[in-house]
C-alpha cells in the first residue's frame, strides 16, 4: 500500500567526492547531500530547461538542494549549511558535477527499483 501522506518533502543521500590529494593520490570525500523530492511535474520541467539549456548545474542545485550533513570547514567543524557555505562547497571541483550525478541517479534509482 503506498500511503501518499508519508511521503516525505526531502531526502539524503551519500555524495562520494573524489579528489586528488597533496601527492596526487585519489582519496573519496563523503558527505550527505539534503535534495528535495521533486514532483514528476517539476522533474518534467527540469529536464525540458535542461534540455533549452536555460538551466545549469549550479541553478539545478540550488533547486534541488535544502540541506547537507558531515562537511566540516579546515578545523573540523561542522560547517552550517547557508547560501554562501554551499556556494563555496559546490565551487569546489568536483563536487557540483558529483552532486548534479548523485541527484539524477537517486532518481533513476527509485525508478528502477519500482
Amino acid at each position: 500500500m503506498f500511503k501518499l501522506s508519508s511521503v516525505s518533502q526531502s531526502y539524503l543521500t551519500d555524495i562520494r567526492v573524489d579528489m586528488l590529494d597533496d601527492n596526487g593520490k585519489v582519496k573519496t570525500q563523503v558527505f550527505k547531500a539534503r535534495f528535495k523530492r521533486v514532483t514528476q511535474q517539476e522533474l518534467d520541467r527540469i529536464h525540458e530547461r535542461l534540455q533549452e539549456k536555460s538551466l545549469n548545474d549550479t541553478e539545478l542545485l540550488n533547486e534541488v538542494t535544502v540541506g547537507f550533513d558531515d562537511v566540516k570547514d579546515e578545523n573540523g567543524n561542522p560547517v552550517e549549511f547557508n547560501a554562501d557555505n554551499f556556494a563555496a562547497l559546490i565551487n569546489t571541483f568536483p563536487v557540483r558535477p558529483t552532486m548534479v550525478n548523485a541527484f539524477f541517479a537517486t532518481i533513476n534509482n527509485s525508478v528502477r527499483k519500482n
